[in-house]
């Protein structure tokens, strides 16, 4: 599979639009060519389906926000680690900071803003997607199903949700997030994240979460049915599901949450159709809140859907 797939790379390569970097231009790939593309043309779907399996670096999207910006670093280790633990994302931030911008690309992680310097911004690992309309079409899908997608703030999560397109976020598989428990009621963005979740992710089976608790919260809410766990069991057909206190696994809160997490488990892990009273969001509000933050990040990032 590999040697064909060279073969038919390597006379295809001839019209492989090249990435361009302010006051440059490049000659697009026609659809003649993509229609006398030997790989689109001999090989069937499911061959290429494969192969972009095999060349794809599905491992873990990390979530990261800088200077009003919102980009992404995709690192080849799908195993669960921080965020800032990574050598991919420290290896990222450095330029990003110095130049002031974010790779901001949402559908083609790794491409940014044009007026980056072309050292800056990596290309190689997910160039497949570049080559054109049809193999773009044909291993997006791929990359969104096989990567474990991972956001230390909600937030994150939901700009990222409003500027990609709904059939995109459909797709994703897994995901890492992280939030805090706060004294008082979650709030707006707490709830928009969960409806987020339970309502346009109908796909999604492996989801991971971390709460950071507050110390202002005592006790610690041991009832699954309470305000900040009742989002969570909106949610459905999942298949694995695991709720972890940041630092206090061997402590009192450490022990109350496992009890709930087994406890929401049992229902976010139920099918999907099941027919059992749940409570529902209160849509008004969750537009409310959608609107108040996403006026203050949308002036600073593309939102262009792709």
């Amino acid at each position: 599979m590999t040697m064909c797939f060279r073969r038919c790379w390597a006379k295809r390569s001839s019209s492989i639009p090249t990435a361009t970097t302010a006051g440059s231009t490049a000659k697009p790939a026609t659809m003649d060519a993509e229609s006398q593309s030997e790989f689109l043309t001999i090989l069937p779907i499911e061959t290429r389906l494969q192969i972009y399996r095999h060349v794809l670096p599905l491992g873990t999207v990390h979530f990261l926000s800088e200077k009003d910006y919102m980009f992404y670093v995709l690192c080849g280790d799908r195993a669960a680690h921080t965020t800032h633990a990574c050598h991919a994302v420290r290896r990222a931030l450095s330029p990003l900071r110095y130049w002031g911008m974010a790779l901001d690309n949402i559908s083609e992680f790794g491409w940014g803003n044009p007026y980056l310097p072309p050292e800056v911004v990596s290309r190689g690992e997910v160039s497949l997607l570049r080559v054109c309309r049809q193999v773009h079409g044909e291993a997006l899908p791929v990359l969104y199903e096989g990567v474990t997608f991972q956001v230390d703030e909600l937030e994150t999560w939901l700009r990222f949700s409003s500027g990609v397109l709904g059939e995109r976020l459909s797709l994703v598989r897994a995901l890492r997030i992280k939030f805090s428990m706060q004294r008082g009621a979650p709030g707006l963005v707490y709830d928009a994240f969960w409806a987020v979740v339970a309502t346009r992710m109908p796909h999604l089976s492996d989801l991971e979460a971390e709460v950071q608790i507050d110390h202002g919260v005592s006790p610690l809410p041991s009832d699954s049915d309470c305000e900040w766990y009742r989002p969570l069991r909106e949610v459905r057909g999942l298949r694995n599901f695991s709720l972890k206190a940041v630092g206090r696994n061997d402590t009192e809160d450490g022990r109350t949450i496992r009890v709930v997490s087994s406890e929401l488990k049992r229902t976010m892990c139920s099918p999907r159709d099941e027919s059992c009273p749940i409570p529902t969001f209160p849509r008004s509000e969750i537009d409310l809140g959608l609107r108040k933050w996403s006026s203050g990040w949308r002036s600073g990032y593309r939102t262009d859907k792709r």
